[in-house]
């Protein structure tokens, strides 16, 4: 017989299960690892970390990164790769795509995009001759599957506009979708950020185009897709920096830069948006996805450039933060149980390590100030430990559950807050 618990979670599971099926816009609200920041460069090798470019592929989660500092003046393309995509990653302090020489279109180089057609591994990658002032160009490069090094395309596959265009001083951050199933000189979808004049403080916005090969780009005749809007956080800068597409519908990652702070290298956020064709934007979120740190924190200054995944019904985003040094962190949303993006419990509870043998130690966050409940239950739905039972203010609260001496198993946690509840499962090494 099951027990009254038992059963309350399977009622939520299917809850959860339903909710899911009908509200694929969950990933409102990341959440920042409780570890961060995750990668933060070598000792022997560049000593700053930037833009995170990560696939998912054969059950490993690979990054291809821009490195410098230390023995690395100018940004180079650098990789790494991890099993769970958070901790121990492989140590790689050579870059795997260089810089070019003094003078030449692509000297910097930053990666952008990164997907497998078949047996070729393809990338796009921001471009620079002035350390990614104004002269910005879109490169591209390629390997086999089974080789290690890059082939890299001589001449720019996508250049600046005109003088008087939108784009006339530099494009930067290609984002590339491959679409198999669209017309042959459309499989290849980029959005990536154009430039107008010759300040920080001039318009900028998000550019389409498309290629048949992924070299040979048609610019969008009615570009930019997506504007800046004045006294939002991307009234100064917006810079497209990855794109997933699922139930029908292209989500969009961002930075926006509201323009604050005494240089052009603070305040950054992370936006999202939506489109089902891939030009007209709709549902551009009022507010960050993803905010910086607090005051003095690693990313309180930068939190941008983001790639984000879907993986294990999971929104799973590396990012570039900066407070002192630039590193990378982690961060992310479940689809499960989040119906209700103005709901008390708006984020799923976050739990690490899971798997794990020692302790755990729960994230939450509240909206509001509420009454709360946090409680662990056994997979028998016997009550192990209460956790917490108070009100709790409004903001992002962590407890510790623990869990040495209990045996190994799976264990629930429970959250109720106000008139909601979130279940969670914890596999106990």
């Amino acid at each position: 017989m099951k027990t009254l618990l038992q059963i309350r979670i399977m009622a939520m599971g299917l809850f959860i299960f339903l909710i899911a099926g009908n509200n694929l816009r969950a990933q409102e609200n990341f959440v920042k690892h409780v570890n961060n920041p995750i990668f933060e460069g070598y000792d022997d090798g560049p000593s700053d970390v930037h833009s995170p470019v990560v696939i998912y592929d054969n059950g490993v989660y690979k990054m291809w990164f821009e490195g410098h500092g230390n023995l690395y003046d100018d940004s180079q393309i650098f990789y790494s790769e991890s099993e769970n995509g958070i901790t121990d990653w492989v140590e790689n302090d050579e870059p795997v795509i260089s810089s070019g020489e003094n003078g030449d279109w692509n000297r910097e180089k930053k990666p952008g995009s990164v997907i497998i057609v078949n047996d070729t591994i393809k990338m796009w990658y921001s471009a620079s001759s002035d350390d990614f002032n104004f002269d910005m160009s879109i490169g591209y490069a390629k390997r086999h599957v089974n080789d290690t090094e890059w082939d890299i395309l001589a001449d720019p596959v996508l250049v600046k506009g005109e003088p008087g265009k939108w784009d006339e001083t530099g494009v930067f951050y290609p984002v590339v979708y491959y679409d198999e199933d669209a017309a042959d000189n459309e499989k290849y979808k980029m959005w990536y950020e154009g430039i107008e004049g010759s300040s920080v403080y001039d318009p900028d916005g998000v550019g389409y185009a498309t290629s048949a090969d992924g070299i040979d780009w048609t610019k969008h005749n009615e570009n930019p897709v997506i504007g800046l809007e004045s006294g939002s956080y991307y009234d100064t800068w917006i810079i497209p920096t990855s794109v997933l597409f699922y139930e029908g519908e292209y989500h969009l990652y961002f930075t926006g830069w509201d323009g604050t702070g005494t240089s052009p290298w603070r305040y950054f956020t992370v936006g999202h948006a939506t489109s089902t064709n891939g030009i007209e934007w709709y549902e551009i979120s009022e507010d960050p996805v993803l905010d910086v740190g607090g005051v003095e924190g690693w990313d309180w200054r930068v939190a941008r450039y983001s790639s984000v995944l879907f993986v294990d019904d999971t929104f799973k985003m590396w990012y570039e933060g900066l407070g002192s040094a630039y590193k990378i962190g982690y961060a992310e949303d479940l689809i499960l149980g989040i119906s209700d993006l103005n709901s008390t419990l708006t984020k799923q509870i976050i739990i690490y390590p899971n798997p794990g043998k020692d302790d755990v130690k729960l994230t939450y966050h509240l909206s509001n100030q509420s009454k709360v409940s946090l409680e662990i239950y056994d997979q028998f739905g016997q009550l192990i430990s209460v956790l917490v039972d108070e009100t709790k203010h409004a903001g992002e609260h962590e407890v510790i559950f623990e869990s040495m001496e209990l045996p190994s198993g799976i264990y629930f946690c429970v959250l109720k807050a106000n008139d909601e509840t979130q279940t969670a499962k914890i596999v106990k090494l």
